[in-house]
């Protein structure tokens, strides 16, 4: 499971830091937000089940630093397959299914590589290939205003 758990991890591992909570878990159709049988993370139970295509599952890294502040960010993904130039079949991926921006004022982007930078960049142009046709369509102004502002290249 730390093959899954990894990209959330990264940035933290690589200055010596961890979060101890898991990374993501099944989401329940019964208004059981917990539900498995799967989960990510690093504890037992987490690792039980196996991660099926098409499963929905939560990715939500962050970090707490004890009596000071924690941040973290969760999103909706659907387990999908994911085809390489090597191999066609056999590696699964995750497909964004939570289309919100990330909070613009909350990013610090002195912070960010390039290549984070350019993640949040590309997620942000697909929250708004995706969502703004709906609002445009809705006619709802203040929503297309939030959705542009905060969407907006870093």
């Amino acid at each position: 499971r730390d093959v899954v758990r990894h990209p959330g991890a990264k940035a933290l591992w690589s200055v010596g830091l961890d979060y101890a909570h898991g990374t993501g878990h099944g989401v329940g159709s019964f208004l059981n937000v917990h539900e498995g049988p799967h989960g990510i993370g690093i504890h037992p139970v987490a690792t039980e089940a196996k991660i099926e295509l098409h499963s929905i599952v939560s990715n939500e890294p962050g970090y707490y630093k004890d009596g000071h502040y924690g941040i973290r960010i969760e999103n909706l993904e659907e387990v999908v397959e994911c085809r390489t130039k090597y191999s066609p079949t056999g590696f699964y991926t995750m497909s964004h299914l939570t289309m919100v921006p990330l909070c613009r004022d909350l990013i610090d982007t002195s912070l960010l590589t390039e290549m984070e930078r350019a993640w949040v960049d590309r997620y942000h142009a697909k929250v708004v290939a995706n969502i703004m046709p709906h609002l445009q369509k809705a006619g709802d102004q203040n929503a297309i205003e939030y959705l542009k502002y905060h969407a907006q290249p870093l």
